[in-house]
Order: structure tokens, then sequence, then C-alpha cells
């Protein structure tokens, strides 16, 4: 409303004071949406990279499994119980890997039967000689 305002062959000096209320509530929705879009953006990026966190760690406990927490955690270059805690509680409570009662992280067999059923055989995610790993990883694979 603003902009034609301006815009007109012969805009009078001073804003009409409607004009410049409309103007004002535009801005603020425009600022509250572009906070809104940026917030679900950057949300979907953060479940992406979980799903991608979830699949490099599964696929460590399927290749060296069963294995310790701490075992486990050593297998990525950084270690830490902040960074790969909250990926491994997301695969133990969706049942892709349980404890067992010697303490050891393994794949469910749940999980794996639902593998071999989609294809007759065991799912293989990329192995060693198949670099798939981008630089901003904290995998050592």
């Amino acid at each position: 409303m603003l902009l034609l305002h301006l815009f007109q062959e012969n805009p009078e000096k001073a804003i009409p004071e409607a004009t410049a209320k409309s103007a004002v509530k535009l801005t603020f929705w425009l600022v509250a949406e572009h906070h809104r879009v940026l917030k679900e953006l950057k949300n979907e990026g953060l479940v992406q990279k979980r799903r991608t966190d979830c699949a490099r760690m599964l696929q460590k406990i399927r290749e060296k499994g069963p294995l310790l927490k701490r075992e486990l955690f050593r297998l990525f270059e950084v270690q830490t119980e902040a960074v790969h805690g909250p990926v491994l509680a997301d695969l133990l409570r969706s049942g892709e890997v349980v404890k067992g009662a010697d303490g050891r992280l393994r794949v469910s067999a749940i999980d794996e039967k639902a593998d071999k059923d989609k294809s007759g055989t065991m799912a293989i995610l990329p192995t060693a000689g198949t670099d798939t790993t981008d630089k901003n990883t904290n995998d050592k694979s």
C-alpha cells in the first residue's frame, strides 16, 4: 500500500494514516512469516540429519556388533555421549537396536528380518571402498 501511494502520478507529501498503519501491519506479518518459514526449514534439516546419523550408527552396529555403548561411540571421530547419545536413544526407542542382558547393543531381530523380507537378502548400506561420507560428519568409517 505504501508503494502504491509512492508510485502514484502525483503522490501527496503526507502519507495517509490508514496507509501507514497498513504498511506497518504488513511489515510485521512479513517478518513473522519469514521467521516461521526459516524455523520450519531448520527443523526439516535437523530431522534429515538425525535420519542420516541413525542410519550410520545402525550400519556400524550391523558391521561391528554386538557392541558396548563405549565401543560403539569409539567408532566415530567425535566420541561424546552428547553427540551420539540422542541418536542411540532414538534407535533404542524405535526398536531398531536392542540392548542385551550383557549390556551389548545389537540390531534387533525384527529389523534384520524386515531388511531380509524387502530384498531376500540383508540390506547393505555403503561399506569400505565406497566413500559416501561428507567432510562435515563426525564419522571415522
